[in-house]
């Protein structure tokens, strides 16, 4: 995984804390997703699916040290 951008910011400010030992990221990504398109060609119903790119620019999200179990167990 590469972090650019907003994303190397948020790591900046985490580490500038000092805490830099047995951290946990968890990174959030975006999923496009499969839509059903249906159209009517000569009176006949085709229906079949499309894969739409979507903008997902800053849609990824990271949390630093999270409290969940399975994070707990790691630190």
């Amino acid at each position: 995984c590469t972090l650019l951008g907003s994303y190397i910011d948020e790591l900046n400010v985490f580490l500038a804390y000092g805490e830099v030992q047995n951290i946990v990221v968890i990174v959030h990504f975006t999923k496009s997703n499969a839509s059903k398109v249906i159209m009517r060609y000569n009176d006949l119903r085709m229906m079949y699916k499309k894969i739409h790119t979507q903008n997902c620019i800053n849609s990824t999200k990271l949390t630093f040290n999270p409290e969940c179990e399975e994070a707990v167990k790691q630190i």
